[in-house]
């Protein structure tokens, strides 16, 4: 049951790795370059004062659609991906059928290698010493809906075996 709750929580993550993010350069939408080009002219006409000064803080907000959102190659990553955890999950044996998802990762990884979408250039170029920044990714994320739903799983497992330990004795 705990691996089923934490699988759906991080499902929305793997979909955002598939098709995209909702923000930043995989948004499904992206600003419209000639609209940034326009309150780029309108700043500049301001500065000369020929036209009013633009509200502070305005951006054009995104209006097209961005072609790199849901890329057909990425979708089919996944798929071949996913194919292949099914495929040795049900006709593997023993070992190999319990590191499923493992060798459909290594199948992914090499599949993007070969498609030209991975390469080792920044691992190649990276120091072998290096300053751990704290937060480089951001701040983290505390969600208020997945932690109640932790606590509550954890509260039936607990319940659960606290039950089973006590049947069990007697």
């Amino acid at each position: 049951m705990i691996i089923l709750v934490i699988g759906v929580t991080l499902m929305r993550v793997g979909v955002n790795w598939i098709f995209g993010t909702p923000v930043g350069p995989t948004a499904p939408k992206t600003v419209d370059p000639l609209a940034t080009a326009w309150l780029s002219h309108i700043n500049d006409l301001a500065s000369q004062g020929t036209v009013p000064a633009a509200p502070a803080g305005l951006k054009v907000a995104p209006s097209i659609d961005n072609p790199a959102y849901a890329k057909p190659l990425n979708v089919m990553i996944a798929a071949v991906v996913l194919v292949a955890i099914l495929l040795i999950a049900r006709f593997g044996k023993g070992f190999v059928a319990n590191i499923a998802v493992l060798l459909g990762m290594l199948i992914g990884a090499l599949l993007t290698i070969v498609l030209g979408q991975m390469t080792f250039e920044h691992v190649a170029d990276a120091a072998w010493f290096d300053v751990i920044k704290p937060l480089h990714f951001g701040m983290p994320i505390f969600e208020p809906v997945t932690i109640i739903t932790m606590v509550l799983v954890m509260i039936v497992v607990m319940i659960d075996r606290r039950g089973c330990s006590l049947l069990c004795a007697t």
